[in-house]
């Protein structure tokens, strides 16, 4: 699980095996939008406080908020 809080994710990187989930839950006080980096593979809805996203990962990939894109994060997918 990555937990959002004071504008950051928590951890900011996580390692994942393909196939696994994560699970974003927002616990800051405005809306987050998660999205990959490129905005082309996968995008969560407006996340309001207390709201989560669950997420099926399948390759490694860098992510933002898209309504706050200083805030970033990795998923670190291996084989092993």
């Amino acid at each position: 699980m990555v937990v959002i809080e004071k504008f950051k994710f928590v951890p900011a990187t996580l390692s994942l095996r393909p196939g696994d989930r994560v699970r974003w839950e927002n616990r800051d006080i405005v809306p987050h939008q998660i999205a990959e980096s490129s905005l082309r593979k996968w995008k969560s809805p407006d996340m309001k406080p207390g709201e989560s996203f669950l997420l099926e990962v399948k390759e490694t990939a860098s992510y933002l908020c898209v309504l706050h894109p200083t805030m970033e994060g990795r998923i670190e997918v291996t084989s092993g």
